[in-house]
C-alpha cells in the first residue's frame, strides 16, 4: 500500500508546469504526429479538414545542399513536393522523367515549378514504386536529381494512421494527465542533473525506468514534446531549480512521483493543485467589492463625477493595492462586468448619476477595509430603499372595497 506523501509546493508548481504544456501538445491544431526514422509526420487542422504530411529534410552528401522530400495524400493521389537548394527553376510547369527504385515510373511526370522547389500530383498507382524504393530520381537534360526516402514503408504507415478519422488519431494519444505526467518526470530529471538537490542512486534509476516505460506511448507526440521541454527549460521566467525552502523537499516529492502510477500521480497532484488554488481565492465579499472599484474607476474616467486630485491618488492606490489578490479570479470578474462597461458612456453615467451628486461611495472604498465598505455599501442601499418606501403614496381604497 503507497503512503499519501505531502506534496510540495515544488511538485505542483512542476506538475503545473506539465498540466500547461500537455495542454498544448494535446490541443494543438498543428502537431507533430510521429516520428519514422528521418521522417517527420504531422498533422494540420482538425476534423473533416485535418490534413497530414510526411517530411524528410537533408542534407546532401555531395555539395552539402539542404534537400527535402514531402508527402501528402488525398483520395486517390499522392502530393510530392522535391525541394533542393541548389535550384533556381522559373515559376511555371515542367516535364522530366520520373524514375523510383531504379526504374522509370512515368516518362512524361508534370510538376509545378517555384524556384527551388517542384510539386507533383499523382495517382496512388504510383505508391507500389515507392514502397521498395531507395530514392526518388528526376531526371533531367543536365543530369539526375535524386532524393532520398530509407524507411519509405513505415513512414507512409505513420502517415496512413494520422490520415484516419478524428477519433482513431485521438485514440493514438496519450491523456493529458499522462503527458503532464511523463514531462515532470523530464523536469526531475533535469532537475537532478542541473540542480543542488540530494537523490539516491535508486530513485535516479527508479526515475530513468519510469521515463523509459513511458516514452513509447509519448511517441506520436514526442517531437512536440520535445519542442516544449526545450523552451521550458530555458524560460528565465519559470526557473528549473526549486526554492531553497523547497530543495528540502525535493526527495519526498521524487519518492511520491516513483511510487505513485501515471494517472493516479496525475489525479493526486491536480487534486491539489485544485486545493491550492480554492485557497487562494479571495472571498466573495472581497472580490465583489474590488469589482465595485473597476466600476468607479470606469465611472471617474467617463463621467462627471466632483473628486480632488489627492482623491484620485488614494483611490488609483487602494484599487492597485487590490490586484494581486484578484489575480486567480480576474478574469471571473471582467465577465461580470462585460454587460457593464458594454454599455454606451451616456447610459452608464446616468445609471450612477447620484455619485455625481455624492461621490461618498468612493472616498469610502479609498478610506475603508473591502469588508467595512462592503457593510457601508448595504447600509447605504437600504436607505436608499426605506426612504424610497416612505416617499410613495398611500394608495386610497376604492368605494366599497374591504380594508
Amino acid at each position: 500500500m503507497v503512503s499519501r506523501l505531502p506534496v510540495s509546493r515544488f511538485l505542483v508548481s512542476l506538475f503545473a508546469a506539465g498540466i500547461g504544456f500537455a495542454a498544448t501538445a494535446a490541443a494543438a491544431k498543428d502537431i507533430p504526429f510521429a516520428k519514422v526514422a528521418d521522417w517527420d509526420i504531422s498533422r494540420s487542422g482538425d476534423g473533416a479538414k485535418a490534413k497530414c504530411m510526411m517530411v524528410r529534410g537533408y542534407q546532401d552528401a555531395d555539395d552539402e545542399n539542404a534537400s527535402a522530400v514531402a508527402i501528402g495524400t488525398y483520395p486517390g493521389f499522392l502530393v510530392i513536393s522535391l525541394g533542393y537548394q541548389g535550384w533556381s527553376h522559373d515559376k511555371g510547369d515542367r516535364t522530366v522523367v520520373l524514375l523510383a527504385g531504379g526504374k522509370v515510373v512515368d516518362r512524361r511526370s508534370k510538376w509545378k515549378a517555384d524556384d527551388t522547389q517542384l510539386t507533383g500530383e499523382f495517382p496512388d498507382t504510383l505508391l507500389p514504386h515507392l514502397m521498395g524504393a531507395d530514392a526518388i530520381v528526376l531526371r533531367f537534360k543536365d543530369g539526375d536529381a535524386d532524393f532520398k526516402i530509407p524507411a519509405f514503408a513505415e513512414a507512409f504507415a505513420a502517415l496512413k494512421r494520422c490520415s484516419g478519422t478524428s477519433a482513431e488519431v485521438a485514440a493514438e494519444l496519450p491523456s493529458e494527465g499522462r503527458i503532464a505526467n511523463y514531462a515532470s518526470g523530464h523536469f526531475f530529471e533535469k532537475a537532478l542533473k542541473e540542480c543542488e538537490v540530494a537523490s539516491t542512486g535508486k530513485q535516479r534509476a527508479d526515475l530513468e525506468a519510469k521515463l523509459a516505460a513511458m516514452r513509447p506511448e509519448m511517441s506520436p507526440i514526442q517531437a512536440a514534446i520535445d519542442s516544449e521541454l526545450g523552451k521550458r527549460f530555458t524560460d528565465p521566467k519559470a526557473p528549473l531549480c526549486p526554492k531553497a525552502e523547497d530543495a528540502a523537499s525535493f526527495g519526498t516529492a521524487l519518492d511520491q512521483y516513483l511510487a505513485l502510477g501515471p494517472d493516479a500521480f496525475a489525479a493526486a497532484t491536480a487534486r491539489r493543485q485544485d486545493e491550492r488554488k480554492a485557497a487562494a481565492r479571495p472571498s466573495e465579499t472581497r472580490i465583489k467589492v474590488y469589482g465595485m472599484g473597476l466600476i468607479f474607476q470606469k465611472l471617474l474616467g467617463s463621467c462627471e463625477i466632483p473628486t480632488t486630485v489627492r482623491q484620485r491618488a488614494a483611490f488609483d492606490a487602494k484599487l492597485a493595492a487590490l490586484g494581486p489578490e484578484m489575480a486567480p479570479v480576474m478574469e471571473e470578474i471582467q465577465g461580470k462586468l462585460q454587460p457593464t462597461f458594454a454599455k454606451p458612456i451616456p447610459e452608464l453615467c446616468t445609471a450612477f448619476r447620484d455619485l455625481s451628486d455624492d461621490p461618498q461611495p468612493i472616498v469610502a472604498f479609498t478610506t475603508q477595509t473591502p469588508e467595512a465598505f462592503a457593510g457601508f455599501m448595504d447600509a447605504r442601499e437600504a436607505a436608499e430603499s426605506a426612504a424610497k418606501s416612505a416617499a410613495k403614496p398611500a394608495e386610497t381604497p376604492a368605494p366599497g372595497a374591504k380594508l
